[in-house]
């Protein structure tokens, strides 16, 4: 057989396969369908005692000089860091977290001369500031260290937030809580349509938040009395929160 008779062939074998007719295939109505599936959002927490607090203290100085402001600035925080050292609160457990330096002016009134008088600003003196976050692992020695700081030069305290060193154990139990809610929604609501829970198709889980229940003084002037004992400070309770979103497969 020639080429050419060989192509011939083929294409003729082509065209009667294209030309078939296709073979009907029946689906059943209900084949496609997908099961139902019901979404629940459900929380869980876990409260437990904390066992560390982050304290935001500093320090300001005013001066006629900028040079003089900074210079007295970082006396007291020197001071300040060698009280913390003291107290037996390790390096790695103190972190400036800013220092600052403005002018604080004013206006004053300038006589110009034949009774005309105008308004302009000066510098009044200058603001120096340090301001260092102290992790305290011992919450028994937590007021102490706060008058202690006062005592050598701190004249802001900005806050006070307790937490957990390890918070793993505290998450996994929010989680836990959060996972048997989501369950128990699941379950009411299938019973409730005449269907049971099937699998999970999707679980997301939000950020979690961790809430300290107790507002904490926010500042502390200089003039506190040096006699005074140790400021009190509760600790109570943190809050670990977890939030899930979960979808369920119903099932007759």
């Amino acid at each position: 057989m020639t080429v050419l008779a060989r192509c011939l062939q083929g294409c003729a074998l082509g065209l009667l396969w294209l030309s078939a007719p296709a073979v009907a295939q029946t689906v059943h109505p209900n084949a496609l369908a997908p099961e139902p599936v019901l979404s629940v959002v459900a929380t869980g927490t876990s409260d437990v005692a904390p066992d560390v607090a982050v304290v935001t203290l500093g320090t300001f100085a005013s001066a006629n000089t900028a040079p003089d402001a900074m210079r007295a600035m970082s006396r007291n925080m020197t001071a300040m860091i060698d009280a913390l050292t003291a107290a037996g609160v390790d390096a790695r457990d103190m972190q400036t977290s800013g220092i600052t330096l403005y002018p604080a002016q004013d206006v004053r009134t300038v006589d110009q001369g034949g009774g005309v008088q105008s308004q302009e600003m000066y510098v009044r003196e200058y603001v120096a500031s340090n301001t260092l976050s102290v992790r305290v692992r011992d919450l028994d020695e937590l007021g102490g260290l706060l008058d202690r700081m006062v005592n050598v030069g701190s004249n802001t305290i900005q806050s006070i937030e307790f937490a957990l060193d390890d918070p793993l154990a505290a998450q996994d139990a929010a989680r836990q809580a959060a996972m048997a809610d989501a369950l128990k929604q699941a379950e009411l609501y299938a019973t409730a349509s005449g269907h049971r829970t099937g699998r999970i198709v999707s679980l997301v889980e939000q950020a979690s938040d961790l809430a300290s229940p107790y507002p904490m003084p926010q500042s502390v002037g200089a003039e506190l009395d040096q006699a005074l004992k140790a400021t009190p400070v509760a600790g109570g309770e943190v809050t670990y929160s977890v939030t899930l979103n979960v979808t369920f497969e119903l099932v007759k």
